[in-house]
């Protein structure tokens, strides 16, 4: 099996939306259940101005 790791784009945040709407993956997490995707959007632009390690803006 092969990944590719890549930084998130701003497309990225309906993905994520999903995969944290789901019980098993949100319960592992320190999230709010059920994060919107204007949330995602939001981690995202202030990840990208902070230069988050994971930015590949």
């Amino acid at each position: 099996m092969e990944f590719t790791i890549r930084g998130h784009e701003p497309s990225d945040a309906a993905e994520y939306q999903h995969l944290y709407s789901q019980p098993e993956v949100y319960r592992w997490t320190t999230q709010l259940p059920f994060p919107s995707m204007a949330t995602w959007q939001k981690k995202f632009e202030r990840m990208d101005s902070e230069d988050y390690i994971g930015s590949m803006s």
